[in-house]
């Protein structure tokens, strides 16, 4: 059986409900902030257009959104980006929810409230886009995959809901599908822990297959022209000061970027600084503060010590391992660093609170490795407090300063004070 964890219980204090007040309403006003800006994002925001590639240029790469709000929209007379941004925060918020129901006394408020979690798509402008979609979708197929009756139809129903999620995004193949294969490998019926899996690349061919398929039609410049062409309308209503370029910008163009120049862009934030501070280190501690506080701040204790689970902590540690070398790739080929590191720590507490824990040689290594790096002494002498989660954020790409900033709660709350400073030098 896989290792349950059961959360300890916590005393409610004042000082986490105060942070979690605090960092709940921040996050909370730069969604809606962000929401209302939505509206008039034209042809060159990343986020809207990321989420309105189609199939007007034939079969693309992420086109089955876009696709389907781009129909409603002309079904219903509803202006396309108010069905964007309605869908986008109904996605958040399901998210936010499910977080804060699996994390209740395993890991506080305040850091899932944070701009390193939940909070990270809310201040750096991308809650407007699919990110929670996709993690959404892992914990979908999480319990799918933990579904006790029916196994045909479970995974017949496990390959559409992946296949769904890869004509949305790639990068879904990269957060769920090595985990789910792990986990598949694990239920195989005949001698589950040894070697590759020959059962669970079965189950998962459909999957495989429509992967292959993504990444062959990944687009071209007649498809890009022929999206923004369909788009236009949408263009000069939200943004008719700006609109329109004859040329696709933002994410649409980009359908038409060969896989060199997506590695040549994330290739020159070696020779990024901002003040003095090198890019790839900040990213670097980034993903070390990351991996510090969702270990530090875990509360869960082993609910059976005869299952021979890992401890807690090294359970954690082993997810984010695992995790963090399946996205590797999406470091290597896109430069939204931001959004990779929130997808890398959103999908590795999915994976956790789902019980994830495949018996297999590759993941007993990495739970190994996870006790060696989570030792007991060192959280006994590094204690973080929740002040720390005011200041720290994950910029989308391109780390500065200024995006450091703006992409944490102290940030939020420094541009409200900016804005009412500003109107009240307006006239009354």
């Amino acid at each position: 059986m896989q290792g349950r964890v059961m959360p300890l219980p916590q005393e409610k204090n004042w000082h986490e409900t105060f942070w979690s007040v605090t960092l709940g309403t921040a996050m909370g006003g730069a969604l809606l902030l962000q929401a209302c800006q939505a509206l008039h994002w034209g042809q060159d925001s990343w986020p809207m257009t990321e989420w309105l590639i189609n199939y007007s240029g034939g079969f693309v790469r992420r086109g089955l959104p876009g696709e389907i709000l781009l129909r409603a929209a002309r079904a219903t007379h509803l202006g396309i980006h108010l069905l964007v941004v309605a869908v986008s925060l109904l996605l958040f918020a399901a998210l936010a929810a499910h977080f804060v129901r699996t994390a209740r006394g395993r890991m506080p408020l305040p850091l899932l409230f944070s701009g390193l979690l939940l909070g990270a798509p809310a201040y750096a402008g991308n809650a407007i886009r699919k990110d929670a979609l996709l993690v959404l979708g892992l914990v979908l197929c999480l319990k799918l995959l933990h579904a006790r009756k029916n196994a045909p139809l479970r995974w017949l129903a496990l390959n559409a809901v992946i296949i769904v999620l890869l004509l949305s995004h790639e990068a879904f193949f990269f957060l769920a599908v090595p985990a789910l294969f792990l986990s598949l490998g694990w239920q195989a019926p005949t001698e589950p822990s040894r070697g590759i899996s020959w059962w669970a690349l079965a189950v998962l061919a459909p999957a495989l297959l429509a992967m292959a398929f993504v990444m062959h039609f990944h687009g071209n410049a007649a498809a890009a022209r022929a999206i923004d062409a369909s788009l236009l309308p949408a263009w000069s209503t939200a943004d008719p000061v700006h609109c329109c370029s004859t040329q696709p910008q933002a994410a649409i163009d980009s359908l038409q970027w060969s896989s060199r120049q997506g590695v040549a862009l994330s290739a020159e934030s070696l020779h990024q600084f901002s003040h003095g501070i090198w890019a790839p280190l900040a990213w670097a501690a980034l993903i070390g503060l990351v991996w510090f506080l969702m270990t530090a701040w875990l509360r869960d204790r082993t609910a059976d010590e005869t299952t021979g689970s890992a401890e807690p902590r090294a359970q954690l540690a082993a997810i984010l391992l695992l995790q963090l070398a399946c996205i590797a790739p999406l470091f290597a080929v896109g430069r939204d660093f931001g959004r990779w590191i929130f997808l890398w720590a959103a999908s590795s507490l999915v994976l956790y609170f789902g019980g994830f824990a495949p018996q297999c040689r590759l993941f007993r290594a990495l739970q190994r490795a996870g006790a060696a790096l989570t030792p007991r002494a060192l959280y006994a002498h590094l204690r973080p407090r929740y002040w720390y989660l005011l200041v720290l954020g994950l910029p989308t790409c391109c780390w500065t300063v200024p995006f450091a900033v703006h992409a944490c709660p102290a940030g939020y709350y420094l541009r409200i004070l900016l804005i009412l400073a500003h109107r009240m030098k307006g006239p009354i």
